[in-house]
């Protein structure tokens, strides 16, 4: 399509899902933390999708994760 980029196309097209670091229940990382393929977030109207390639973990992230309480 015009106006497009080969990075866009390729979104479109070919890549259905994304590479993520993701848990399904709390714990210690080591045991808890996966790398694997998800489906790639849809956009609603109204909303944009963003890549993202590198994201910061800050001391809430992982203290929810551990499942520990946090001092609100």
């Amino acid at each position: 399509m015009l106006g497009e980029s080969a990075p866009q196309r390729k979104m479109k097209g070919i890549q259905d899902q994304m590479k993520a670091v993701f848990y399904e229940c709390t714990g210690p990382a080591a045991e808890v933390l996966r790398l694997g393929l998800l489906p790639l977030p849809q956009r609603r109207p109204g909303e944009v999708l963003v890549r993202i390639a590198f994201a910061s973990i800050n001391p809430m992230d992982w203290k929810l994760r551990e499942a520990r309480n946090p001092k609100w």
